[in-house]
């Protein structure tokens, strides 16, 4: 009979060792530095394509409602624009929270470098436009909020160019055009010489709200402006369905447009232009995204409250 062979002593490092290169083996060779992780016997996708959006914070409504303690902040709108491609074009509409001074916000740029232009009705002019987010704008202590804020995001390649015809009241041409193309949801931005223009600049909505289905009426909420014909610039929303006016702008108005003058930076929202020489570029929209809102911090008010009492 020949005795059994005793049984060899593993020592625990070496079994250890050993086990984590069987595991190793099993899962397979590990991805790619910085690249997507994909989950064992299973393939990454494919990211995700940016489509262009119409990105609104809070809604016209809400805001003409007395909402305005409900803000985003530029930071804010900064991050949800860093999702789309750095030169996609941007434009839109909305105004701040600064009670006394709400003033037209009409933004233009890419999304990676997005002006915040905004009118500010405090000016000597009560319609000089500035960078609201630039240094010394905003009053001591106080950042910027907006309690409504609409921004197309478009594609450049889809873009569409038209000529305005000579003449032509721009809100009623556009409308017509836009209807006649089927385009449902759209940014807008026109550049070039107008004749007579009228603007509104909201200074004073008050917290109980404004009712505007008599139009924009009420030197206790509004500066009136009317100019003679110069060259301007106009960024707006366009929104064909009923149920989405009330978001973009105020029900049976589909086109929202806030402009500015590049030579003399007056503006604020267009209540009627005459086009002599204008482009119109229209950015259409494949989908509207609605981002949140959150309370504003008391500073936002410090040094404003103020003023909706001042006498002018």
């Amino acid at each position: 009979m020949i005795p059994a062979r005793p049984m060899r002593s593993w020592p625990w490092p070496l079994l250890a060792l050993l086990l984590a290169l069987l595991l190793l083996a099993a899962l397979g060779p590990p991805a790619a530095a910085g690249g997507p992780v994909a989950a064992p016997g299973s393939q990454a996708g494919p990211a995700v394509a940016v489509e262009p959006t119409l990105l609104v914070y809070s809604t016209v409504e809400r805001m003409l409602g007395g909402d305005l303690l409900q803000v985003v902040t530029p930071p804010e709108v900064r991050a949800d624009l860093a999702r789309f491609p750095a030169d996609w074009p941007t434009v839109g509409v909305g105004t701040t929270s600064w009670i006394g001074r709400n003033g037209e916000l009409m933004p233009d740029g890419t999304a990676a470098a997005l002006h915040f232009w905004w009118a500010d009705p405090d000016s000597p002019s009560q319609a000089m436009v500035l960078d609201v987010t630039a240094s010394g704008v905003a009053p001591p202590k106080a950042g910027v909020g907006f309690p409504f804020l609409g921004l197309a995001v478009g594609d450049p390649a889809t873009a569409i160019t038209w000529t305005i015809d000579e003449g032509a009241d721009v809100h009623q041409w556009l409308i017509q055009r836009l209807t006649e193309a089927g385009i449902g949801l759209a940014g807008v931005q026109l550049q070039g010489e107008f004749g007579p223009v009228a603007t509104t600049v909201a200074y004073n909505i008050p917290l109980t709200g404004l009712d505007l289905s008599g139009g924009y009426v009420g030197a206790d909420y509004f500066r009136f402006g009317d100019y003679p014909p110069a060259t301007w610039t106009m960024n707006g929303l366009y929104a064909a369905d009923p149920a989405l006016q009330p978001v973009i702008s105020t029900p049976g108005n589909p086109l929202h447009l806030h402009g500015y003058q590049p030579a003399t930076m007056l503006g604020g929202h267009i209540g009627r232009a005459t086009a002599l020489r204008v482009t119109a570029t229209i950015w259409p929209l494949a989908e509207l995204v609605e981002r949140p809102v959150h309370l504003a911090g008391s500073p936002a008010f410090e040094g404003v409250l103020g003023r909706a009492a001042r006498p002018r």
